[in-house]
């Protein structure tokens, strides 16, 4: 085990100096190693003085040190709550264009639907004409002997009949492809109506061309 260090023997002339002496730096031993017993008190008083000054203004250091990380710590407390705001506006302008996106897809389904309605009216409208036109002319002076003819006539009155009635079936498909096209975008689950889409231009189709055969054959 290491024997604790001994006290310096003080110089001749001095008293023995206290056992925190030799812990004093060397230069401050030598300035006093010279001095007189009376200003030995007096110079170490002094180095004691210095060095609470200095212990002091190191204490000041500190605590400034640590207002600044306080200060530090609240900017970053304020640049997170600037950063949360942002957050939160990047979100509401994120729903905002959900919003209009989802409007957007609401105003196209509606105009789709009254595209459909148009074309249904315009049916609706040349079959009821067609149909008493042909009627008027059967009940007129004007109609054609029996015979060909008047077989024209009915068929023209049977063409605005089934023009009505492809009008309705028409208005009804929209109506049910509205209603059904709505709730696929607010469930966020729309698909394209590949098989609609399909039917419509294969009846379309056929329709033209058993119009071209009866104006062929007639």
């Amino acid at each position: 085990m290491t024997k604790p260090k001994l006290p310096t023997p003080a110089p001749e002339g001095l008293p023995d100096l206290p056992p925190a002496l030799p812990e004093l730096k060397p230069d401050i031993r030598k300035s006093i190693a010279d001095l007189p017993d009376e200003e030995v008190s007096t110079e170490l008083s002094k180095n004691r003085t210095r060095m609470s000054e200095y212990r002091t203004g190191m204490s000041e250091e500190r605590t400034d040190l640590s207002e600044h990380r306080t200060d530090l710590s609240e900017e970053r407390t304020k640049m997170s709550d600037h950063r949360t705001d942002l957050s939160d506006k990047r979100t509401e302008m994120s729903e905002h264009r959900t919003n209009l996106s989802d409007a957007r897809s609401h105003m196209a389904n509606e105009r789709t639907h009254l595209a459909h309605v148009r074309t249904a009216l315009s049916l609706l409208t040349f079959g009821i004409t067609l149909n008493r036109f042909a009627v008027t002319l059967q009940q007129s002076h004007l109609a054609p002997p029996a015979g060909k003819g008047l077989g024209a006539l009915r068929d023209v009155e049977t063409v605005g009949i089934g023009m009505v009635l492809g009008g309705i079936a028409i208005l009804l498909w929209a109506l049910w492809r509205f209603l059904t096209v709505f709730h696929q975008i607010e469930t966020l689950s729309y698909k394209p109506p590949r098989l609609g889409v399909a039917l419509s231009t294969i009846v379309i189709i056929a329709t033209g061309a058993v119009s071209a055969a009866w104006l062929i054959l007639r």
